[in-house]
């Protein structure tokens, strides 16, 4: 039986080969793939939890539990917001920045592996249409560049 290769076949094949792209780097760097999405979050920014909680898509319950593991790690910290001593603001530590660092660096160069084997005008326009669709579909910053 041939699969079709339609757009939604396709997309959905490649996030699934993305994820685990991701998960495979993940455990290697002795993370979960949730904990690595907070840390790459947490990468350009120190986020409150509701802030956190709507980036990543979840409960403020679970990301309570996710926070605390990665606190336990030593990998973030949390601090009393100055403008709500009532909530926090969770921020990445030195140690948490290098695991992070050389996290998004693996992962970078095994996705970019994916892609090798095109031209480079192909996976420029494939770049420009993924980066067309994120943005079209406002996709949380859960990767960006490192600043």
């Amino acid at each position: 039986m041939s699969e079709k290769n339609d757009v939604a076949s396709a997309l959905v094949k490649l996030s699934f080969l993305v994820q685990s792209v991701y998960a495979e780097v993940s455990e290697a760097s002795g993370l979960t793939p949730q904990q690595a999405q907070l840390m790459c979050v947490l990468c350009n920014q120190n986020l409150g939890m509701a802030q956190l909680a709507q980036t990543l898509g979840i409960e403020k319950s679970s990301l309570t539990g996710l926070v605390d593991r990665v606190e336990k790690l030593g990998f973030v910290s949390r601090k009393v917001s100055e403008n709500d001593a009532r909530s926090s603001i969770v921020q990445l530590t030195k140690i948490g920045t290098n695991v992070v660092l050389k996290f998004r660096g693996e992962a970078t160069a095994k996705l970019n592996e994916l892609v090798a084997c095109m031209p480079k005008r192909y996976r420029d326009t494939f770049t420009d249409i993924a980066g067309r669709i994120v943005t079209e579909h406002e996709v949380p910053a859960v990767f960006n560049q490192v600043s």
